[in-house]
């Protein structure tokens, strides 16, 4: 259950870049909305597996928020895109509780709150440019926190009226990587990232793959993403060992 949160708003941000490159002493805008259709797998600490679908996340969802920023000077461009993720449940069950010789069914209560940022900071340099084609080298870090409070009503088993459970982790990795774009023809063209690293996770992976059609106000983007974490010991490793991140993308992507 843990790795919920993370589930819808993992897209990150894929510059396009069919204009021309900004002039020296120019800054080009461009901000960009996603959703990441993407289900879960992985293993928990524990030893655990995780198999979580794109529409279990939704019956589930109570916030999102992913968006992305981009600015362009000459060959440079500074990338962020923040995500924001809240999800919610509860559930009751029955187990039977041994009192004596007789085993009584007893009613549980439990519910559970999820909140996840994952942002990635970045730096690019255009290091090709053709008349169909760029290529950016990019370095930056990807950050992802996990929040999770689980609260348990045990009034049916003990005397106590609740129990409240509350974990909070982070990690911090260094990434570095390429995107570019190839155009097709006058609307059509294919957009590509990849990155690697690594920090607090042992190792963390990023490759995306879209095409985009061209409006006058700027793009919209469909592709396919996957997201690979091996967390390792430390901090977010505590409750994940592995995970992997994987579907379809839908975006709007604007120029200013």
């Amino acid at each position: 259950m843990l790795p919920v949160a993370l589930s819808v708003g993992l897209a990150g941000f894929l510059q396009s870049d069919r204009v021309n490159a900004a002039e020296p002493d120019e800054w080009e805008y461009t901000a960009q909305i996603y959703l990441w259709g993407a289900g879960i797998t992985g293993q928990t600490s524990s030893g655990g597996d995780v198999d979580i679908g794109f529409n279990t996340i939704m019956d589930h969802l109570d916030m999102a928020f992913m968006g992305g920023f981009a600015a362009q000077h000459g060959k440079w461009s500074l990338l962020v895109d923040p995500v924001y993720m809240k999800l919610s449940g509860s559930k009751g069950w029955s187990e039977n509780i041994p009192v004596g010789p007789l085993d009584v069914p007893t009613r549980f209560e439990g519910s559970l709150e999820l909140k996840s940022w994952i942002t990635n900071l970045g730096v690019g340099y255009e290091v090709m440019r053709t008349d169909k084609s760029s290529l950016d080298v990019l370095a930056g870090t990807r950050y992802l926190s996990m929040d999770v409070d689980v609260q348990l009503d045990l009034t049916n088993v003990i005397t106590t009226a609740s129990d409240h459970i509350s974990l909070s982790e982070s990690n911090w990795d260094a990434i570095v990587g390429v995107q570019g774009n190839v155009d097709l023809d006058d609307h059509w063209s294919l957009l590509y990232r990849g990155d690697a690293g690594a920090g607090d996770s042992d190792f963390t992976a990023n490759v995306v793959a879209a095409v985009a059609y061209e409006f006058s106000w700027g793009q919209m983007i469909a592709g396919y993403r996957y997201l690979h974490y091996e967390f390792g010991n430390k901090n977010v490793g505590r409750l994940m060992n592995d995970m992997d991140v994987k579907g379809p993308l839908l975006g709007a992507q604007f120029r200013f």
